[in-house]
């Protein structure tokens, strides 16, 4: 709505119920909108931690002297990503096993190699799951097939190509006819969203926040990227 955007900086306003606030550089500092999040930055700007306002939940990031993104620390967990001298990502690490490592040749990914025993979850078991908490059911083996195959393409395409499959498959079950038709309270529709795309139920803290969000403006959409963006 034009009244929460400031016209003379074409930001988010900083007051209200919902407030976005920015450092002088335009970064984001606190995102009580979309992502109930706060950020800091160093002085190139780059983003140094990121905190959820509703929980203890904060991942930081230390960064190499090119300013790629060497190091990722997160619930216990530290990630390390190593790269060749042309700035692509040739290997990740968990601690100290090596979970992924890229080839290339002339620049394009040509295979990837990814340790079993440091793999999440299954692609099968990622869809299964999704469908799972947002339709009570488990996909067709059409839809299995379908999005398996758009995640194993976007996986050889890189990370951020995978998380955006992964965030289109939220999008393709949210707006369903199916979903849509089961006429679901706001309260359901967020533990929809935990259990699809976290796994997990809702915990107290992030359920009220949402309904918070969903009761004083924000659309479904809105919070659904936020879950999708996160």
């Amino acid at each position: 709505m034009s009244s929460e955007i400031d016209a003379n900086t074409n930001r988010f306003i900083a007051s209200g119920a919902s407030p976005v606030t920015y450092d002088n550089a335009g970064n984001i500092l606190q995102d009580a909108k979309f992502r109930f999040l706060n950020y800091t930055y160093d002085a190139n700007n780059r983003q140094l931690s990121v905190a959820a306002m509703t929980s203890d939940v904060s991942q930081s990031s230390v960064y190499d002297g090119v300013g790629q993104r060497v190091q990722t620390t997160s619930n216990g967990v530290t990630r390390t990503m190593v790269y060749d001298i042309f700035g692509q990502t040739v290997a990740d690490y968990t601690g100290t096993s090596m979970e992924r490592e890229n080839i290339y040749r002339g620049g394009e990914l040509l295979a990837v190699y990814e340790a079993a025993s440091t793999c999440y979850m299954t692609f099968t078991d990622f869809i299964t799951l999704f469908y799972q908490g947002a339709l009570n059911r488990n996909p067709t083996s059409n839809e299995l097939a379908e999005w398996t195959g758009k995640l194993t393409q976007g996986q050889a395409q890189g990370n951020a190509k995978l998380i955006k499959v992964a965030q289109d498959l939220g999008t393709a079950i949210f707006t369903s006819t199916e979903y849509t038709n089961l006429g679901t309270i706001n309260s359901v529709f967020v533990t929809d969203l935990y259990e699809s795309f976290l796994q997990r139920a809702p915990d107290s803290g992030g359920l009220n926040t949402w309904m918070t969000a969903l009761n004083t403006g924000s659309t479904r959409t809105d919070v659904r990227n936020g879950f999708a963006y996160s």
